[in-house]
């Protein structure tokens, strides 16, 4: 099953709960289909639970081993069909799990909750959840750096200055040092997502972009 997720999600390492439906054992029955679990031997597969196919003739002869299609492979067939199930051995309900994002995750990442699967022969599966993380305008994640971009004025690049920057819900602090051109990258160690299963994060790579005005005023001049 795939789960859709911001970056955000990922980069504070966000709890979701997933709702779906699910074939579970049927308590009635305890997933045998049978009315008061009485059952029998299928005389189909005479209890192996598998049927035998030989296509071809002479010494040019192909064995085919397939499951049972009349008991489903538990070589067992109900008496009488359970009520509840109507012989099916499961019933569909209703479920949920709480999806613990690991900080830093990377796209279609796996995680498994036991017991949460599909139910068939009396015994129930694991479910797959599949972390799909959506994409965020302005924001492009590279492994665990982050790559934005941020526009100044002219007098700014050329002067250099101090601005604050939101990333998520983050407050970051952008130094530009005098003389920045533009399209420069400037980095900020340790500012983007953090590294999965560790204490250390990626880098905030911040493509300058300069706003060069069509006249220039006095101090625009002088600084040229």
């Amino acid at each position: 099953m795939k789960v859709k997720v911001s970056l955000s999600d990922v980069f504070y390492g966000e709890t979701k709960t997933v709702k779906f439906r699910r074939n579970s054992i049927c308590e009635t029955c305890e997933g045998t289909g049978a009315k008061n679990g009485k059952v029998v031997t299928c005389r189909t597969c005479g209890g192996s639970g598998q049927q035998r196919y030989v296509q071809g003739q002479g010494f040019f002869k192909m064995v085919s081993v397939v499951t049972c299609k009349t008991c489903g492979g538990t070589g067992k067939i109900p008496v009488e069909q359970c009520p509840t199930c109507k012989g099916s051995g499961t019933v569909t309900i209703s479920d949920s799990v709480s999806i613990n994002i690991p900080k830093g995750a990377p796209d279609n990442v796996k995680i498994r909750f036991r017991g949460h699967g599909q139910s068939q022969n009396g015994r129930t599966g694991d479910l797959y959840v599949i972390i799909s993380i959506a994409d965020e305008p302005g924001i492009t994640r590279r492994g665990n750096d982050i790559y934005m971009q941020q526009e100044i004025s002219f007098p700014e690049a050329a002067l250099g200055t101090e601005l604050e920057m939101n990333l998520f819900r983050e407050r970051i602090t952008l130094k530009v040092p005098a003389g920045t051109q533009p399209g420069e990258s400037l980095r900020i160690r340790g500012s983007g997502f953090p590294i999965m299963n560790s204490n250390s994060s990626g880098d905030l790579h911040v493509r300058i972009m300069v706003s060069v005005p069509k006249k220039l005023n006095a101090r625009e001049k002088e600084l040229i």
